[in-house]
């Protein structure tokens, strides 16, 4: 157990500090982990997308791809981008982990900023 207005862990009901009630821990269960940081990778890649969306990787940019829904047409850029050379992580999105999508993040940031400069 824990005070909540010293942070002195103890077992007692009590604090011994300021003589407050304690409070129960929580424990994290691996579940509650696991889909915290489903939850936290789904951003990411939410928002590498929509970096996708904001530059016009949406488009179509070849005739196969004409009438090919805008959102399918974005992954498919976004994830040619990431697995080509020009790339630091070169690899598909959904097979990233989470410091690989920082990565990716920040690296799509660099290139975003430097699309709307040019504009």
């Amino acid at each position: 157990m824990h005070c909540p207005n010293c942070q002195v862990t103890t077992t007692r009901p009590d604090c011994p500090v300021c003589g407050g009630p304690t409070k129960a821990t929580q424990h994290v269960t691996h579940e509650q982990n696991a889909r915290y940081f489903a939850e936290q990778k789904s951003k990411m890649v939410r928002k590498l997308l929509a970096m996708g969306y904001s530059m016009g990787w949406d488009k179509p940019q070849t005739a196969s791809e004409v009438g090919t829904d805008r959102k399918q047409l974005c992954w498919q850029h976004v994830n040619g981008f990431f697995n080509s050379d020009k790339s630091v992580v070169k690899k598909p999105i959904d097979k990233m982990t989470a410091s690989e999508l920082r990565q990716a993040i920040t690296q799509l940031e660099r290139i975003q900023s430097y699309f709307f400069k040019k504009i």
